[in-house]
Order: structure tokens, then C-alpha cells, then sequence
């Protein structure tokens, strides 16, 4: 089940006690984890997260792979694309700045490409992803931010046709 790999918000368990941790915040420890009635909870988060999940489009990228690693894709698809970009509490350009940030940091190139064209998608501005990789070259490290630097460079010109 899609739902099975997320994790709930408070306690990290996973997304099929999002309910129970819920009712815990608003006091009602009767239903937390591991209450007898989980089950029920269960069979209630499966069919909140399948009516809730968006599928994102294909991409060529994820289409080079799917018939390698066809479940990955799906989760690619259905729960970070289709679930966790969906979520209300962050802005889809909130989320491309963290995703950009995070890749910069981990020297990623290859997914920071993609992940900066969405990012322009999303409103960053050219101007807020150049801050953003001198930011990082203080906490991540220099050679991290020149390898984004020479990414957003590329995406920047190809942006800009």
C-alpha cells in the first residue's frame, strides 16, 4: 500500500497511524498507536490516502528507468510527487527551495537539474537559487556549491530560450 512508506508527522511511525497520532494531539489517548481499535484506523488511512493521492505525470527521466526499478516509480510518483508535494503546510516553492537546498549540500547534480526547472515552475527566481547555492557554500562547502553552481548555470540559459 501507497501509505505504507510515510511516516507520521509526531512520532515517525508509519502513515498507517497518521489517524491515531492525530487523535492523540487533540488528547484522546484511547486511540494512539496501538490501540486495540488500530486496525480500524488502518482500514480508514488506506482509503483517506488513496482518494487523496495526486499521480504527477511521467517524466523522461523516470521513463529511461521504469521498466528497471517499475515500484520505484510509482512511489516516485504516487507518494512524493502525488502525496508529500501535495501537502498543504508548505508552498510548492517552499518545497523546491528545501529540495534544491538539500541537493546542492549532497552534491546531487543529476536530480538538482530537474529539481531546478521545477523550482523556476514553482516562482524561484533565478536570483533566489544563486543566493541560495552562496548560502550553502558556507554549510555544505564550497566544492558542493560550485558543482550547483555549474547545474543552475546550465538550467538558467536553457530556462531562459
Amino acid at each position: 500500500m501507497v501509505g505504507d512508506f510515510l511516516r507520521c508527522r509526531d512520532n515517525g511511525h508509519l502513515r498507517r497511524h497518521q489517524l491515531s497520532c492525530q487523535a492523540r494531539r487533540n488528547g484522546d489517548r484511547t486511540r494512539c498507536c496501538g490501540a486495540a481499535n488500530t486496525g480500524q484506523l488502518v482500514s480508514q488511512i488506506k482509503e483517506r490516502v488513496f482518494m487523496t493521492v495526486k499521480p504527477t505525470p511521467p517524466s523522461a527521466t523516470r521513463d529511461k528507468v521504469r521498466a528497471t526499478v517499475p515500484k520505484l516509480i510509482d512511489l516516485t510518483e504516487q507518494v512524493l510527487f502525488g502525496d508529500v508535494w501535495e501537502r498543504p503546510q508548505l508552498s510548492k516553492r517552499d518545497r523546491s527551495l528545501i529540495t534544491c537546498a538539500a541537493l546542492v549540500a549532497l552534491n546531487r547534480t543529476e536530480q538538482l537539474k530537474g529539481h531546478l526547472e521545477r523550482a523556476l515552475n514553482n516562482g524561484v527566481t533565478p536570483e533566489e537559487i544563486g543566493e541560495l547555492i552562496t548560502h550553502l557554500a558556507f554549510y555544505g562547502g564550497w566544492p558542493v556549491a560550485m558543482s550547483g553552481a555549474l547545474v543552475a548555470k546550465d538550467v538558467l540559459e536553457r530556462h531562459k530560450t
